[in-house]
C-alpha cells in the first residue's frame, strides 16, 4: 500500500479503516524540513463534525474544516483539511489545487509545503447516491496528480461499485489483474500521474471471508405503530442502562421532527435532517456526541454512515425503503455491539426501487443479504447461515447477550404488570401532519428548545412543597407562557382570563399576611407579561414576559437567566427605588427588543436599512469592527461589551446574536460611506454626546432610517451597476482619460507589462510597498520583502512607522489606532481566496507577453499597495477624474472590491482596474510612460454626475 499512489479499501464498519491513514499523516506532519498538507472528505456534514472531534482529539494533527482553506488559502500550520463532496467539487478547491505551486511560492515564500494525502471516506456515494451525482460533477476537474497519494475508503464498496464509483470521478478504476511493484514503478502509466493509473483495491472482507455485522443483534419486526414500538424499546433501554445512547433513523423529514416533537417529553433528544444548514448539522452533532445526557439521535439516512459513538447500544430502523448498503451502514454504529430493530407496519414494506440502482432490503434472513452483497459464500439452508439475525446469538458479545436478556425479563414484567404506554397521536401515520410541529422544531429561534425538551416559556417560584397554584394565559396560536408559583398550604388563587387583543388579566392569590401575588397579561400583538410574586418576607420572584405574535421568550427567576449569567442583575426587590429602577431597565430592554427585533439573527446594519441580500454582498462592511470608531466613541471599558452602560442598567437580552455596540459602529461606517474626509470629521463633532452610548446613537440613527438608505441608492447606484451586476467599464467611454493620460490609450498588455515592471523594480529596491504607494517615497524597507509571514510583515511595517505616520498624514486618523494595522489580519479572507486563486494566471501572462516571469507580489504586498492607493489623496482624486464612470468611495472595504473589476482596455483586452490604478500613479510620478507625467493634478469638478 505504501508504494500504490491509488489504493481503494473495502473493510467492514468499525474495522478501524480511520487508522489507515491517521497514523500515516501523523507520520506526514513530525516530518521537519517538509510541510505537508492533506485532505480528507466525507459525504456528510453529520459525518464531517464527527471526524473533526476523532482526529483532533488526540493532539497530533493540526485539524481545520476544508472551507477555510477554499476561503483563505493554506494557513501554514493545518496538517489535515476536512471537508465534504461539496467541497471536493467546488471549483475555488480545484483551482487552488491547481495554482497549488504559486500560492505557496507567493504566501510562505518557499517551497517547503506541499500536498500529502487525498482520501475520500464512503466514496461507494459516488455511483449509489444517483440524486447527487450532478453535484460530483466539478470533482472531475481536479487535478489528482498533484497529491502524494490517493486514498479511497468504504464499508459497503464490492469491486463493482467501487470501480464505477471511481470512473465516475475522472479515475481510471480498479486495476484489472494484479501488478507487481517493480512493475509498477515502471509503468508508463505512473510517470504520467496518479490519474492515469487504475486504482488498487484491498477488499479486507472478501479475505477475512467473515460475514460482517455479526457482533449486532438484528430484529425484524412488524408492528402496528412503528413510532409507539421504536418509544417502548427506547424506554426499556435506558430503564436497563441509563447512560446508553440510540439513534432512530426515520423515513423522512417531517417524520424526524414530529418524533422529536412527542419524545421530548422523556428523555433528551437531537434531531437533523438534510433541510438544516450545514453549521447547525454540524452543531447538533457533535452536541449528541459529546454531551453525555443526550440520549437519541433522530434522522433520516444521513445519519448512518461514519458516525462513532460511545455508548451507543441501539439503532433503530423505521425507514421501509432502506437499501442494503444503507443497512449495512447503520447497523455498522453499533461498534461494539448491541440491538438494531427494523421495524415495518404490516403489509408495508416496499417492494419496489428507489431511484438508486439498489432495491430496498428483502423481508428474510439479514446475514444472507449481507453475504450476496459482498460476493461471499451463501450458506442458506446450512449451518452457520444466521450470524447474528432470526433469533441466533452464537456469535453475539456476552454483554449484548447479556442486554437481550435484561430486555427480554423487562418486556414480560411489563406485560405480567399490564402496563401500558400512552399511545402516540395518530398523526405519526399521515405524511403532511408535521405542520402541528414544526413551530417548535423547524425554527431557528426554537430549534434548541426542542432539543432540549422545554417547549413553552415557564417560571417556577418555590416556597413550599405542599400547595400549588397555577395560573395559564394562552395569547395566540403561536405564542403561550405559563407561571407557575408554589406558594403556602393556606393559599387561595383567583383567576380571571380575557384573550381579547386589548385585554388585560389579573390574578390576585391571598396566601397570609406577608404573601401576595399579582400577574397582569397583555395579549396583544406585542404581548408583555409580568408577574410578581411575593410569598414571605425572604422569597421574592418577578418575570416579565414578551410574548410577541412571532416570538416567545422564557421568563426566569430574579430576571433572564443569560442576563445573570453575562450582566449581574440587582435584586430589585429589597428596597423600592432599586425595584422602580430595574423596572425600567425592563420595560428600556423591551421597547429596544422590539425596535431592533432581528438582533437574534446575524443582522447587519443593511438589513436594518432594507437593503436586499445581492445588494448588501457588495455594499458589506467586513473590516468594519470596534476599531473603526475614533478612539472615545464606543470604547468605553468597565462597562457592558453589549450596550456600554453599567451592568446594573444593561439593556442586553438572552439570545442577542448582534450587540447594540455592533450595530453602532456599523452604523457610523455607514454615516461614513456617505461623507467625504471634512464632512465626516463635522459628523463625529455632532454626534458627541452619544460617544458614549451606543443605544442612544441607534435611536438618532433610526430616525433617519429612510432617508439613508435613499442616500446610498443615490450615491452608490454606479458602484453597484459595476460590483454587483458587473457593468463593463471601458477606458475609451472615459473622454477626460483619453485626453489627458497615456495610460488610458494604452493596450492591456502594455498596462500589464508596466504593472508587473513597477513590482520588479520595488523588489529589486527592497521599497516599503504602502509607503511608495502612499507619496510616492521610496523608502526602503528590506525586513517587509524577508518576512516569511503575515505577522512579521506586519510587524516590520510597524517598526518602521508606517501605521503612525498613515494615521497623522491622511484620512486613516478617523479611525481607530488599530485599525489599518487590522486590516492585515483575517478580515478579506474572500478578497484574499479571489487574489491567491488569480495567481497562476498571473504567471502565464508573463510568459504569454514574452517577459522573464517574476514573482508576483504576495497577498499582503498586494494589500499593502491597495491600502496606500485608498489613503493617496492626489492619486484619488487623479483616478476619479480620468475614469468618469466611478465616483468617490470612503470605505476601505468598497475601495478593495472595485479595485478587482476588470476593466477594457483601449484593444478591448480585460485587466484588472489594480493594474490600471498602477499605470496612473506610476504617470504621476515618472517618465516611464510616453509623454511623461500630468501638467493636469487635479482639473475636477466636485459638482459633477458620474457619466457626465
Amino acid at each position: 500500500m505504501a508504494d500504490t499512489p491509488s489504493v481503494a479499501v473495502q473493510a467492514p464498519p468499525g474495522y478501524g479503516k480511520t487508522e489507515l491513514f491517521h497514523l500515516p499523516l501523523i507520520a506526514l506532519a513530525s516530518k521537519g524540513d517538509v510541510k505537508y498538507v492533506s485532505f480528507l472528505f466525507v459525504p456528510y456534514t453529520v459525518l464531517l463534525a464527527n471526524c473533526m472531534i476523532r482526529l483532533g482529539r488526540c493532539g497530533c494533527l493540526n485539524v481545520a474544516p476544508v472551507r477555510n482553506f477554499i476561503e483563505e488559502g493554506c494557513d501554514g500550520v493545518t496538517d489535515l483539511y476536512v471537508g465534504i463532496y461539496d467541497d471536493l467539487a467546488s471549483t475555488n478547491f480545484t483551482d487552488r489545487i491547481a495554482a497549488w505551486e504559486n500560492i505557496v511560492e507567493c504566501t510562505f515564500r518557499t517551497n517547503n509545503v506541499k500536498l500529502g494525502y487525498l482520501i475520500v471516506d464512503e466514496f461507494h456515494n459516488f455511483e449509489t447516491e444517483v440524486y447527487r451525482q450532478s453535484q460530483f460533477g466539478g470533482i472531475t476537474n481536479l487535478d489528482f496528480d498533484a497529491f502524494e497519494k490517493a486514498i479511497f475508503l468504504s464499508g459497503t464498496a464490492p469491486e463493482a461499485v467501487a470501480d464505477a464509483a471511481l470512473q465516475r470521478i475522472g479515475l481510471t478504476g480498479l486495476a484489472k489483474k494484479s501488478m507487481d511493484i517493480n512493475e509498477l514503478k515502471r509503468s508508463e502509466d505512473l510517470s504520467r500521474g496518479l490519474s492515469s493509473y487504475p486504482t488498487r483495491m484491498f477488499n479486507l472482507i472478501k479475505e477475512k471471508s467473515e460475514v460482517p455485522l455479526g457482533h449486532v443483534h438484528k430484529i425484524w419486526k412488524k408492528v402496528e405503530s412503528q413510532p409507539e414500538e421504536a418509544l417502548k424499546l427506547l424506554l426499556a433501554l435506558f430503564e436497563i442502562e441509563p447512560e446508553s445512547k440510540a439513534i432512530v433513523v426515520a423515513s423522512t423529514t417531517n417524520e424526524v421532527e414530529e418524533l422529536a416533537c412527542s419524545w421530548r417529553k422523556y428523555f433528551r433528544v437531537v434531531w437533523i435532517h438534510g433541510k438544516l444548514g450545514a453549521a447547525e448539522k454540524v452543531s447538533r452533532t457533535k452536541e449528541f456526541v459529546t454531551d453525555g445526557s443526550m440520549r437519541v439521535l433522530i434522522g433520516t439516512k444521513l445519519v448512518t454512515e461514519g458516525i462513532d459513538i460511545k455508548q451507543l447500544m441501539m439503532v433503530i430502523m423505521l425507514d421501509n425503503r432502506l437499501n442494503i448498503i444503507e443497512l449495512i451502514q447503520g447497523v455498522g454504529r453499533l461498534r461494539d455491539g448491541g440491538l438494531c430493530y427494523l421495524l415495518s407496519r404490516k403489509n408495508s414494506w416496499a417492494a419496489r426501487n428507489r431511484k438508486g440502482e439498489l432495491p430496498p432490503i428483502k423481508e428474510g434472513c439479514i446475514t444472507e443479504q449481507v453475504r450476496e452483497f459482498y460476493g461471499l459464500e451463501s450458506k442458506k439452508g446450512k449451518k452457520g447461515q444466521h450470524v447474528g439475525c432470526c433469533g441466533s446469538r452464537t456469535d453475539l458479545s456476552a454483554d449484548t447477550v447479556e442486554l437481550i436478556e435484561r430486555m427480554d425479563r423487562l418486556a414480560e414484567k411489563q406485560a405480567t404488570a399490564s402496563m401500558s404506554i400512552v399511545a402516540l397521536p395518530s398523526s405519526f401515520q399521515e405524511s403532511n401532519s408535521s405542520d402541528r410541529c414544526r413551530k417548535y422544531c423547524s425554527s431557528d429561534e426554537d430549534s434548541d428548545t426542542c432539543i432540549h425538551g422545554s417547549a413553552n416559556a415557564s417560571t417556577n417560584a418555590t416556597t413550599n412543597s405542599s400547595t400549588n397554584a397555577t395560573t395559564t394565559a394562552s395569547t395566540n396560536v403561536r405564542t403561550s407562557a405559563t407561571t407557575t408559583a408554589s406558594i403556602n398550604v393556606r393559599t387561595s388563587a383567583t383567576t380571571t382570563e380575557s384573550t381579547d387583543s386589548n385585554t388585560s388579566a389579573t390574578t390576585t392569590e391571598s396566601t397570609d399576611s406577608n404573601t401576595s401575588a399579582t400577574t397582569t397579561e397583555s395579549t396583544d400583538s406585542n404581548t408583555s407579561a409580568t408577574t410578581t410574586a411575593s410569598t414571605n418576607s425572604s422569597t421574592n420572584a418577578t418575570t416579565t414576559e414578551s410574548t410577541n405574535a412571532s416570538a416567545k421568550e422564557d421568563a426566569n427567576k430574579d430576571g433572564n437567566a443569560e442576563d445573570n449569567r453575562f450582566h449581574p442583575v440587582t435584586d430589585i426587590n429589597k428596597e423600592p427605588y432599586k425595584r422602580k429602577g430595574s423596572q425600567m431597565v425592563l420595560l428600556e430592554r423591551k421597547k429596544l427588543k422590539a425596535q431592533f427585533p432581528n438582533t437574534s439573527e446575524n443582522m447587519n446594519v443593511l438589513q436594518f436599512l432594507g437593503f436586499r441580500s445581492d445588494e448588501i454582498k457588495h455594499l458589506f462592511l467586513y473590516g468594519i469592527d470596534v476599531y473603526f470608531c475614533p478612539e472615545g466613541v464606543f470604547t468605553q471599558y468597565g462597562l457592558c461589551k453589549g450596550c456600554q452602560k453599567m451592568f446594573e442598567l444593561c439593556v442586553c437580552w438572552a439570545g442577542q446574536k448582534v450587540s447594540y455596540r455592533r450595530m453602532a459602529w456599523e452604523a457610523l461606517a455607514v454615516e461614513r460611506m456617505l461623507r467625504n474626509d471634512e464632512e465626516y470629521k463635522e459628523y463625529l463633532e455632532d454626534i458627541e454626546p452619544y460617544h458614549g452610548d451606543p443605544v442612544g446613537y441607534l435611536k438618532y440613527f433610526s430616525v433617519k432610517r429612510g432617508e439613508i438608505y435613499s442616500q446610498i441608492q443615490r450615491n452608490y447606484a454606479w458602484y453597484l451597476a459595476i460590483t454587483r451586476r458587473r457593468e463593463t467599464i471601458s477606458v475609451l467611454d472615459s473622454t477626460r482619460g483619453k485626453q489627458g493620460s497615456q495610460v488610458f490609450r494604452m493596450s492591456g498588455r502594455q498596462i500589464k507589462e508596466l504593472y508587473y515592471k513597477v513590482w520588479s523594480n520595488l523588489r529589486e529596491s527592497k521599497t516599503e510597498v504602502l509607503q511608495y504607494f502612499l507619496n510616492w517615497d521610496e523608502k526602503k524597507c528590506r525586513e517587509e520583502w524577508e518576512a516569511k509571514d503575515d505577522t512579521v510583515f506586519v510587524e516590520a511595517l510597524e517598526k518602521v512607522g508606517v501605521f503612525q505616520r498613515l494615521r497623522s498624514m491622511t484620512s486613516a486618523g478617523l479611525q481607530g489606532p488599530q485599525y489599518v494595522k487590522l486590516q492585515f489580519s483575517r478580515h478579506h479572507r474572500q478578497l484574499r481566496s479571489r487574489y491567491e486563486l488569480s495567481l497562476g494566471m498571473h504567471l502565464r501572462d508573463q510568459l504569454a507577453l514574452g517577459v522573464t516571469p517574476s514573482k508576483v507580489p504576495h497577498w499582503t504586498a498586494f494589500l499593502s499597495m491597495l491600502i496606500g492607493l485608498f489613503y493617496n489623496k492626489t492619486f484619488r482624486q487623479k483616478l476619479e477624474y480620468l475614469l468618469e464612470q466611478i465616483s468617490e468611495v470612503w470605505l476601505l472595504p468598497h475601495w478593495l472590491d472595485l479595485a478587482n473589476v476588470e476593466v477594457l482596455a483601449a484593444d478591448n483586452t480585460r485587466v484588472p482596474l489594480y493594474m490600471l490604478m498602477v499605470a496612473v500613479h506610476k504617470e504621476l510620478d515618472s517618465d516611464d510612460v510616453p509623454d511623461g507625467r500630468f501638467d493636469i493634478l487635479l482639473c475636477r469638478d466636485s459638482s459633477r454626475e458620474v457619466g457626465e
